[in-house]
């Protein structure tokens, strides 16, 4: 190996490792969300906020980082954004209500901009042309790795102790490794030499640069991967509990292969990029892979979804003809046997409850029974009578 890609390799490895911690400390948090739901006893709007003034703070701060990388140099940006993230996520850990955690969110997101300013900065500046952009594929990756090993870190800590302590861990690693780095990185990153007036430096020249066209469309390119990606890491897990019943393992084990499989191609990206003098046909390309696949992925998904749906109303249109053919034959077959005995019935409406006295009660059925007997004397003498007569009249 020549002293070239020795220095390479060394260099990507370091700004590699400061790019995972990045990445570690974005997906501390969302992993926790549903302990944080019950304990704290907030809403999925109100946890999905803190990962809003997380990445906003994050994405607005970040033009200014770029500021203080030219003007500071990207190492000392680099070494104060990472003790900045990893205190504030060791803090959350410490939070007594969900209102701390917000502030706590936002000044993690303000150690989280200068990752990409100083860390591109200081590959530009050192790893050599032609690696370039292998060197940004194994950046990215190294960024997927942090995703990956967050959960797991997280979700570990928090079975064995509580999240809290999850929190307080994952912040101390996070100032580990920053030591590690900056031990390792001495020499690197200075600040940019200034500019000749002659090219018209300055703030009206940057904003002028930072408003060119191929940079607002990669912005708004960042802006919209930024978000999927962003939705997906952090309630896909809960998603998936909650739509389709899946167990937490399974859960997170779909998002560590979504993971794995967007770190191959940034990968194979990486190496396509430093091959190909048409890095926008590349790209492009790449856009609708994802984007084909990711549509036949949702036909897949729904037409699975109408397939159960349709056998489940099949089931039950089947189940309510047996039951209506069932009725008409009961009916049918009885139909005639309960009218011939409801002929000869009468209805008798029930005699509602009341109260009654006892002694009034006793007293009218004493009077109806004396009336029935005064009543049927006359018949009984009359008949006896006409039975006489025709003895006298034989």
């Amino acid at each position: 190996m020549d002293r070239s890609l020795r220095d390479d390799v060394r260099v990507i490895a370091l700004i590699g490792s400061g790019h995972m911690v990045s990445h570690f400390l974005q997906l501390t948090l969302p992993p926790l969300f549903p302990l944080l739901r019950d304990e704290l006893g907030v809403s999925w709007v109100a946890l999905g906020v803190i990962s809003s003034v997380f990445y906003a703070v994050s994405g607005l701060a970040q033009p200014v980082a770029g500021f203080f990388v030219d003007h500071f140099g990207a190492r000392r940006v680099l070494l104060a954004g990472m003790v900045l993230a990893a205190v504030a996520i060791a803090s959350a850990g410490l939070a007594p209500s969900y209102w701390a955690l917000l502030p706590l969110a936002g000044l993690a997101g303000l150690g989280n901009s200068v990752f990409h300013p100083a860390d591109y900065s200081m590959l530009n500046a050192t790893v050599s042309g032609r690696r370039i952009a292998r060197a940004y594929s194994v950046h990215q990756i190294s960024g997927n790795i942090g995703w990956v090993l967050a959960p797991v870190l997280v979700g570990s800590v928090t079975h064995l102790a509580n999240w809290r302590i999850a929190l307080l861990t994952a912040g101390g690693a996070a100032l580990l490794a920053t030591l590690v780095i900056a031990l390792q990185t001495r020499g690197l990153g200075a600040p940019m030499p200034p500019l000749p007036r002659a090219h018209g430096t300055g703030l009206r020249a940057d904003l002028r640069m930072l408003m060119a066209v191929p940079i607002l469309m990669a912005f708004g390119y960042f802006v919209l991967l930024t978000a999927s990606t962003g939705g997906i890491q952090t309630f896909a897990v809960p998603a998936l509990g909650m739509i389709y019943r899946a167990p937490l393992v399974l859960a997170t084990g779909a998002l560590t292969v979504y993971l794995f499989g967007n770190a191959s191609g940034v990968l194979t990206g990486g190496f396509l990029a430093d091959r190909a003098t048409r890095h926008d046909l590349v790209a492009a390309a790449g856009v609708l892979c994802a984007a084909r696949e990711r549509g036949h992925g949702h036909d897949r998904l729904f037409d699975g979804r109408h397939r159960a749906v349709a056998r489940h109303a099949r089931a039950r249109g089947h189940a309510s003809r047996l039951i209506r053919q069932g009725l008409r034959f009961r009916l049918l077959g009885a139909g005639r046997r309960l009218a011939d005995r409801a002929a000869g019935l009468r209805l008798v409406p029930r005699p509602r409850r009341a109260t009654r006295d006892v002694r009034r009660d006793r007293g009218r059925d004493a009077r109806h029974d004396r009336d029935r007997r005064a009543g049927e004397a006359p018949r009984g003498d009359s008949a006896a009578g006409a039975g006489g007569r025709g003895v006298r009249a034989g």
